[in-house]
C-alpha cells in the first residue's frame, strides 16, 4: 500500500504541472477542457483506477446550460466528474480555494465560480450571480452537501443548487458518484487503488421558479442520489 500510494504521488508531481501550464496558457475554454480531461484519464489509468459511468447520454445536447448535482465522498470527487462530462463545467467551490494563487488560476481558467459559503447576507447576491451564469449558457456542478466526511452517507443538501436550477429555468442532472471515498479518504492523503462509478440520472425540472420549485428539485435529486448510493454500500458490505 505504502509503494502505491508514492506511486500515485510520484504520477500527480510528474503530470500535474503540465496539466496546469495547459490550462493556464490556452486560449478557449474548450480546450482547456480537454486538457484537464486528458491529464485526468492519463493519471487514472497510469494508477490503474478503474472509472465506470453510466447514463452519460442523459445529459443536455451540446450547447444547453444545466445544473449537475452530485454526492461528496472525496476530493477526487470532481475528477472523476470532470472525466465524466464531455464539455466544460464550472463547479461552484468555496472561496477558500481562491487563497492559493496556484489553484485560483487553475480553478478560474477551467470556468470555476467561488462563492461564500459562510456567510448568509451574502446569498442573494452570490444566487443572483449563479442564476446569470447558467442564463448567459455556462453549466454548473454543485456538491450540495457542502462537505464530506470519512464515513459514509449523505449530508442535508443546501438549497443553492436547486434554486438556482428552478430561477434560470435549466434542467438540474442528479448524480451519484460511488467509490472514491476508498480510494482516498477525506481524513488522510494516502490512495489506494480502487474502482469508481459515476452514474449520470434524468434530467429534472423546476415545477416553478419559486422555493417550491427548487424544494421538489432537491427531493427527486436526493432520492436518486441515495438509491444508488444505498445499493453501492448495500453491495459492499460484508456478509
Amino acid at each position: 500500500d505504502t509503494l502505491y500510494a508514492g506511486y500515485a504521488w510520484a504520477l500527480l508531481l510528474a503530470l500535474g504541472p503540465w496539466v496546469w501550464l495547459g490550462v493556464a496558457i490556452l486560449p478557449r475554454p474548450v480546450w482547456r477542457w480537454a486538457v484537464a480531461r486528458g491529464g485526468i484519464r492519463l493519471l487514472r489509468r497510469l494508477a490503474g483506477v478503474e472509472l465506470r459511468v453510466e447514463g452519460g447520454e442523459r445529459l443536455p445536447a451540446a450547447g444547453q446550460p444545466f445544473v449537475l448535482v452530485a454526492n461528496h465522498q472525496s476530493y477526487l470527487d470532481a475528477l472523476f466528474l470532470i472525466e465524466a462530462v464531455d464539455r466544460p463545467l464550472g463547479f461552484v467551490a468555496k472561496r477558500e480555494l481562491a487563497a492559493n494563487p496556484f489553484a485560483r488560476r487553475l480553478l478560474r481558467r477551467t470556468g470555476n465560480l467561488f462563492v461564500e459559503r459562510f456567510d448568509p447576507r451574502r446569498g442573494s447576491a452570490e444566487l443572483a450571480r449563479l442564476t446569470a451564469a447558467l442564463r448567459q449558457g455556462q453549466s454548473l456542478a454543485f456538491f450540495p452537501e457542502g462537505t464530506f466526511r470519512a464515513d459514509g452517507g449523505l449530508l442535508p443538501f443546501r438549497m443553492g443548487a436547486f434554486l438556482a436550477a428552478a430561477q434560470a429555468a435549466v434542467p438540474l442532472i442528479p448524480v451519484a458518484v460511488r467509490g472514491p471515498r476508498e480510494i482516498l479518504r477525506g481524513d488522510r492523503f494516502f490512495p489506494y487503488r480502487g474502482r469508481a462509478s459515476v452514474i449520470v440520472g434524468p434530467p429534472l425540472r423546476a415545477q416553478s421558479p419559486d422555493w417550491s420549485g427548487a424544494v421538489g428539485l432537491r427531493e427527486a435529486a436526493l432520492a436518486f442520489v441515495s438509491a444508488h448510493c444505498r445499493a453501492d454500500a448495500e453491495r459492499t458490505a460484508p456478509g
